[in-house]
């Protein structure tokens, strides 16, 4: 679940370093992780895709935090004849630290669910 997040510096209307705060259940320590964002249209097959890349180094650590080392993303989405939009994700993540396999399997199954749900509201609430 996030806790918080903050965009730390707009580089383009289709650029962005994002920070990221990760609340974890105990005896874990929340994560956090900085996101370099870029959103990229491509013309010809009308794909829009959001690349991310974590940068750890771009602000220094926050104390009482671990630092999510290295992530790597993918949002794909292609519309269809029939209007719908098909959308694919692909994301590696290294948690940072020490966390048993089984908690880090499931996020990964929780979080996209919750993202996309979050991302429907989203579109629905500004059509």
């Amino acid at each position: 679940m996030l806790k918080s997040t903050e965009v730390l510096k707009k580089i383009s209307e289709k650029e962005i370093y994002y920070y990221v705060e990760v609340k974890v259940p105990w005896p874990f320590t929340n994560r956090d992780n900085i996101m370099h964002i870029k959103l990229l249209e491509d013309a010809e097959t009308e794909v829009v895709s959001i690349i991310i890349e974590s940068d750890a180094d771009f602000i220094p650590p926050k104390e009482g935090l671990v630092r999510i080392p290295r992530a790597s993303g993918t949002w794909k989405f292609t519309t269809n004849e029939n209007g719908s939009t098909d959308v694919f994700l692909e994301y590696l993540a290294d948690p940072g630290g020490k966390v048993p396999l089984w908690i880090v399997n499931f996020f990964i199954t929780d979080v996209p669910f919750k993202t996309l749900t979050k991302l429907k509201e989203v579109a629905e609430a500004t059509n």
